[in-house]
């Protein structure tokens, strides 16, 4: 009986190990020859490319992927207006993929910052937010952060764009706060930097949001990230109820 239950139990293991990871990549192809940038929907806007930069059609209205297969959209937001002084409580904002020439990957066109920049901006409460449609949850990984201009991080100040560095980072995970990050929670991956390695929580939401007590200036945009499906078969159910049911059975022999 021990080993029928051990037999069942790895089962049970197999049957919600993650599935296979998709990268994806938001940061253009200037410098990035070779890379598969996603984008499947969204308007050109502010380069003349190509690629174009991609952004969403209005204030409100997110990016939509479906490259692999996961209907991911992303959405902007901003909680501060144009005279840096009124709270306006996650007001829709404008959604850029930056890819030439700059290629930094995602970020956010607000009111408040009056569109000049491709960063997730403090001084406006930015934040970004992605969010994957399906029952299962997913989990996130190499999470990709510039300063805008496809700058690390923790470039220098002097190598810098007038947007600033990086900042801290709130993360939130199915709207439940998760962590707060900043330069020294992220890691080089093959010559390149700034990744956070994973979010060791499954959700279907990851908001990123531009701390305010980070300082100003300062910002950031999100260039790739490895996304891995965590599957709950519908089987799973009734074979962890044939494991109990396994071990009462052994119960009531052992008392016999």
């Amino acid at each position: 009986m021990t080993k029928l239950l051990v037999s069942a139990i790895a089962a049970a293991g197999m049957l919600v190990a993650p599935a296979t990871a998709a990268t994806y990549v938001f940061k253009g192809e200037v410098e990035n020859p070779g890379v598969n940038v996603v984008a499947d929907n969204g308007v050109a806007c502010a380069s003349s490319g190509p690629p174009q930069d991609l952004c969403s059609s209005a204030a409100g209205v997110g990016l939509e992927y479906d490259d692999f297969g996961f209907n991911l959209t992303v959405e902007g937001f901003q909680d501060v207006t144009t005279d840096g002084s009124s709270v306006t409580g996650g007001v829709g904002a404008i959604v850029i993929q930056d890819r030439t020439p700059q290629d930094s990957g995602l970020g956010v066109f607000s009111e408040g910052d009056g569109g000049s920049d491709d960063q997730v901006q403090a001084k406006t409460g930015e934040s970004i937010k992605f969010t994957f449609d399906g029952g299962a949850p997913f989990l996130l990984s190499n999470i990709e952060f510039n300063r805008g201009g496809d700058v690390d991080c923790s470039a220098p100040s002097n190598g810098a764009p007038s947007e600033g560095a990086c900042g801290l980072i709130d993360i939130f995970v199915d709207n439940v706060f998760y962590k707060t990050v900043g330069i020294a929670d992220l890691i080089t991956i093959n010559g390149e930097g700034d990744f956070l390695s994973v979010i060791n929580q499954a959700g279907n939401m990851f908001e990123f949001v531009a701390n305010l007590d980070s300082g100003q200036p300062s910002g950031f945009t999100i260039a790739q990230f490895t996304v891995q499906e965590v599957p709950i078969p519908g089987a799973l159910p009734l074979l962890l109820s044939g494991i109990a049911g396994l071990g009462f059975a052994a119960r009531r022999k052992k008392a016999a």
